[in-house]
């Protein structure tokens, strides 16, 4: 079950918002009556549907998403081309991804230092319906010079996309994984995101920073010391190997407990 589907309808269907209800009461009777067992992907999930059912926890199962990345030896043809260091941020350019805050923390990150102004460039990457007025936003605000917006790549190639950054940020209002922090890691890359989905359970001040859901805009010091932080990045590799090493051996135990 994707959790987030009705914040996401009442958003675009305001006026539609009473359906919400009617749809929640026909899930809570499915859940209920035909399920015995519902599996999520995130902690945040099973806290939420505990809370809105009133369900038992033995009915609500952790199942972690099977990761499959490789890393990669090259890098990006057009990326490694770029001067600078170049900061990562990669998603589907919607609401729930915040482009927006990860553009203006970044504005003003480099209106405070000039280190990171005249070293540093951010990417960002990906398409949504966002994507011409992140477009519109960056032209406005003359950070061409310091932001580029790229269409999304094939993921075959994404693993030579990693290989060129410096560090990843992640900035979302909501997220199961996040999958992007999850490849990032894995390719040896430092990771600033906020406190959402599993980031607690992998995200530690040797390969990152995890900083509050609310006021991104309030942290700007606190990314300019992870910007200028130097990570280990064979490190970050060997301990998020060891986590997805744990993460398989849960889903082998939750497998074993559904299909019993």
């Amino acid at each position: 079950m994707h959790t987030k589907t009705f914040d996401v309808f009442e958003k675009k269907f305001p006026y539609l918002r009473f359906v919400i209800h009617i749809f929640k009461l026909i899930e809570y009777y499915i859940l209920k009556n035909f399920v015995d067992i519902t599996t999520f992907s995130g902690q945040y999930a099973i806290k939420l549907y505990q809370k809105r059912y009133n369900l038992k926890k033995n009915k609500l199962i952790y199942l972690p998403l099977n990761f499959i990345f490789k890393d990669s030896l090259k890098k990006h043809h057009y990326l490694k081309k770029e001067k600078k260091k170049i900061i990562l941020s990669i998603g589907r350019l919607a609401h729930v991804k915040r482009p927006f805050e990860t553009i203006s923390i970044f504005k003003k990150v480099i209106s405070k230092d000039k280190f990171i102004k005249k070293n540093f460039k951010l990417y960002l990457i990906g398409t949504g319906d966002l994507f011409n007025s992140v477009q519109k936003f960056i032209k406005k605000n003359q950070l061409n010079k310091h932001i580029v917006l790229l269409k999304q790549f094939d993921s075959k190639i994404m693993p030579q996309v990693y290989k060129c950054g410096h560090s990843l940020i992640c900035l979302s209002s909501s997220e199961t994984g996040p999958t992007v922090v999850k490849e990032a890691l894995f390719s040896g890359i430092p990771v600033f995101s906020t406190n959402v989905g599993q980031v607690k359970k992998i995200i530690t001040k040797n390969n990152g920073k995890i900083i509050p859901v609310n006021n991104t805009s309030l942290n700007v010091n606190e990314y300019i010391k992870f910007l200028k932080k130097k990570f280990n990045k064979k490190k970050i590799k060997k301990n998020f190997k060891l986590f997805l090493t744990k993460e398989e051996k849960t889903l082998e135990k939750t497998l074993n407990k559904i299909y019993r």
